[in-house]
């Protein structure tokens, strides 16, 4: 069986293991689509100079290339991407229920909480096969064709463009993963603390380990609380805008770089360090919790030990 180490490190890397993936498999996608687009959008008239024409048969593939563009994308291996990654929201759930198995032998899976996973994935589905389809893929090219055509625009300079857009460049990325990046990350991450979140709720979790990926961009606030134990008052506190004894909070409002929207007592076991976080906020066994961590928390009041704790 698993130790409880094992399986924190399991479930905060998939924080990024899998969202990485999910970015690797589309990256690939987008050079074998691009041979299609490049057909499509080769379609248009130019002139003698190269200047794309404004003609009527020019006018009326910029009316029809937004739907021929979208229908390259889902009749491509994409949709089987985006299922897999929806699968592996069931698979963070299993690996959670491991880890509160292991810590809370009483932890029954199901319910509520589960529910939770399965909205979380309806709605990452919808924004990949929606949102990012239409607003990073078909509307994003279908604005440069159409551009082109009403403006005589160079046919080079937008295939150029074009190609951007598709499959990004040294210098930018393309736009399905400048879209993807951070919805992908967000929507998987939020899914597990929203999860854990209730769970714990369930359970009646006191205690807490914040733990996670640390990255290039991990801001202050995450940094300092990272491998760190917390009681949930502690944790509450961060919502209304109070500090922990030993840390900080980046400004006099109580806010941080990053913070969602909404953060409050109850939300923030959610929101946790704010968008493109990458950290659980983890229920563990007072047994857990170094001495210190509850000494603090009984000299500010928060926690009262039992006769059996004590």
């Amino acid at each position: 069986m698993a130790s409880i180490e094992k399986l924190i490190r399991e479930k905060t890397d998939r924080l990024e293991t899998v969202p990485t993936e999910l970015l690797t498999k589309l990256q690939k996608l987008e050079k074998e689509i691009f041979p299609e687009v490049l057909e499509l959008v080769s379609r248009l008239e130019r002139d003698a100079s190269g200047f794309v024409k404004f003609n009527k048969k020019n006018v009326e593939i910029s009316g029809a290339i937004r739907e021929q563009l979208r229908r390259v994308l889902l009749t491509s291996e994409y949709t089987a991407i985006v299922a897999d990654f929806a699968e592996e929201f069931d698979t963070q759930e299993g690996v959670t229920n491991s880890l509160l198995n292991e810590t809370f032998p009483d932890f029954i899976p199901g319910g509520l909480a589960s529910d939770i996973v399965k909205q979380s994935k309806k709605e990452t589905v919808e924004i990949f096969i929606n949102g990012i389809t239409d607003e990073a893929f078909a509307d994003a090219i279908s604005k440069q064709v159409t551009l082109a055509v009403n403006n005589n625009g160079s046919f080079t300079d937008t295939l150029k463009i074009i190609r951007q857009i598709v499959i990004g460049d040294e210098e930018v990325d393309s736009k399905i993963q400048q879209y993807a990046q951070q919805v992908a990350h967000d929507q998987f991450a939020l899914a597990d603390r929203a999860y854990t979140s209730q769970v714990s709720e369930e359970i009646g979790a006191e205690w807490f380990f914040y733990s996670g990926s640390e990255i290039k961009t991990t801001r202050p606030f995450c940094a300092e609380r990272h491998n760190q134990y917390f009681y949930y008052k502690e944790i509450e506190r961060w919502g209304e805008g109070f500090k922990t004894e030993g840390l900080s909070l980046p400004n006099k409002n109580g806010d941080w770089a990053g913070k969602i929207d909404g953060t409050n007592e109850k939300t923030i076991f959610t929101t946790a360090g704010g968008w493109n976080c990458r950290h659980s906020i983890i229920p563990v066994s007072i047994l857990n919790v170094p001495k210190s961590v509850i000494e603090r928390n009984m000299n500010e009041g928060y926690f009262k030990p039992s006769e059996f704790e004590v």
